[in-house]
């Protein structure tokens, strides 16, 4: 009678398993708890966690869209300690300090080529020392920007800036209200997934470093334009543009009257900078635009008035009227206010190679802006001189 196999070292080998499991589990989660409470925000208060901004690091990526320029492919960019862009020195030392959304951060720009490193190269090269930070940041509307002033601008220690550069408008004509998680600075009413990525190291870690990458794969999330090739039509699209934005003006201009009483309130000088878009342009006198939509960026006009746009019933010199209203907004509470005040949507002129998508500039069109900022700004603005070398 032949004897039935008990198993044995099957069962002993399941145990030893099963105990490596456990303790390899183990091992994980108290060095993932010793991480978090080490550079987490579980333990400390930390006031710029829910404000989405980058801070305290360096990415180095290759970027491409049609017509690029060679030099242009390799981009470095960083934020400091402070989340700000740029190589002002410290905090005591800016002059000028700039404000805006993704116009204004320029993340396929490497760092020394952004229109801020322009305007202070341009300045030195006069004679004269003026530290110009980026506080830039992608997705911002005005909404985000009330809380930068309120939330962010005080954390950072000694900064006292002479002037305040606002770049906005091009975002808000999309929207009534905040722009999602790049406005959101509330702790109210959050969920578990909202409380770990504003706490979680970890989490902080992997949207930063490989989220910023992600996105550069998906060309930012915005829509590269071949303009060579591109049809241009000096027709719109849409009629009665004023009036159907009235609330939406009146909504910007609130806040924007909010933005310039926190800059007096700063002890600082308002910059206001009117703002142009890619697919428009202002030839011989008149407006043209590119006669092609794309509703993967018009559709987050999200006001019933503005539904028409999401059938992508607009064109260029559409959004060349809209934003010309948002722009009107912005120079007239400047000048209320005896702010310095630029009108570049409609004084500088922008070709083939300034723009890779509707909006955004390339490392040429930076160049341009800084130099017509500095053009500008160069009789009305002191700074330090700058001692001759040798």
């Amino acid at each position: 009678m032949s004897q039935v196999p008990t198993g044995g070292h099957s069962v002993t080998a399941i145990k030893l398993a099963s105990r490596i499991i456990v303790w390899n589990a183990g091992i994980l989660v108290a060095g993932t708890l010793a991480i978090e409470l080490a550079f987490g925000n579980w333990l400390r208060d930390d006031p710029l966690r829910h404000l989405h901004i980058l801070r305290g690091g360096v990415w180095d990526y290759e970027i491409s869209y049609p017509g690029i320029a060679e030099e242009s492919r390799n981009v470095v960019y960083s934020r400091d300690r402070f989340g700000l862009r740029g190589d002002y020195g410290a905090p005591e030392d800016i002059d000028i300090l700039t404000v805006g959304g993704s116009t204004t951060d320029q993340r396929f720009i490497s760092d020394g080529h952004t229109w801020q490193d322009v305007l202070s190269n341009r300045f030195a090269r006069g004679g004269r020392d003026v530290r110009v930070a980026n506080a830039g940041l992608d997705g911002r509307t005005t909404f985000g920007h009330l809380h930068d002033f309120d939330l962010w601008f005080p954390t950072i220690e000694g900064l006292d800036p002479s002037w305040v550069l606002l770049y906005t408008g091009i975002n808000d004509m999309f929207f009534d209200g905040p722009n999602g998680r790049y406005d959101d600075a509330h702790d109210d009413d959050r969920s578990l997934a909202d409380i770990v990525k504003a706490n979680s190291a970890i989490v902080y870690l992997f949207r930063t470093v490989f989220g910023i990458r992600r996105a550069i794969e998906r060309n930012l999330a915005y829509v590269s334009i071949d303009y060579e090739g591109a049809e241009w039509t000096d027709e719109p699209l849409m009629s009665n543009h004023r009036e159907k934005l009235t609330e939406r003006l009146a909504g910007y201009a609130s806040r924007v009257r909010q933005l310039l009483d926190r800059i007096a309130a700063m002890g600082a000088t308002p910059i206001v900078v009117s703002q142009p878009r890619g697919d428009s342009r202002i030839v011989d006198g008149r407006v043209v635009g590119l006669a092609s939509t794309n509703p993967r960026i018009y559709w987050v006009l999200n006001d019933a008035a503005l539904g028409e746009l999401r059938d992508g019933t607009a064109n260029g010199v559409d959004y060349y009227r809209i934003l010309s209203e948002f722009n009107d907004v912005s120079l007239e509470l400047c000048r209320e206010v005896g702010g310095i005040c630029l009108d570049m949507a409609n004084e500088l002129r922008f070709e083939d190679g300034d723009f890779y998508d509707h909006a955004h500039n390339t490392r040429a069109g930076a160049l341009k802006i800084g130099e017509y900022l500095y053009r500008k700004l160069q009789g009305r603005l002191t700074g330090t001189p700058v001692a001759p070398e040798g």
